[in-house]
């Protein structure tokens, strides 16, 4: 199946210092792919690191591994990765709520 990745082929990263909602929502994602036979490491950038290139990681994007993803990037390394670069406008600001009712990327 193209485009499909297989659980067991991930290594999802659990950053720390996340608030207990934040970590009991990753710790049951990554006990889910451990499951399906892939695997999460807590916290650790080095080992994230030294995962082999047959491992996919699974990282958001944080200022912690912002030189690694730079350098998966140039080598061309797979991954998933993602950004919740989504803020709202609320309270006294200077920017206009606009059509999208005050949503910003």
């Amino acid at each position: 199946m193209d485009g499909v990745i297989n659980p067991k082929d991930c290594c999802l990263f659990i950053p720390a210092k996340l608030s207990p909602f934040k970590l009991k929502l990753f710790e049951r994602i990554g006990h889910h792919i451990k499951s399906k036979g892939g695997s999460f490491i807590r916290g650790d950038t080095g080992k994230l690191a030294a995962l082999p290139d047959d491992v996919i990681p699974i990282v958001g994007a944080m200022p912690e591994i912002r030189d690694l993803i730079e350098c998966w990037s140039i080598r061309g390394r797979k991954r998933i990765q993602w950004d919740r670069g989504y803020a709202r406008r609320v309270f006294a600001t200077w920017l206009p709520r606009g059509e999208n009712g005050g949503y910003y990327r």
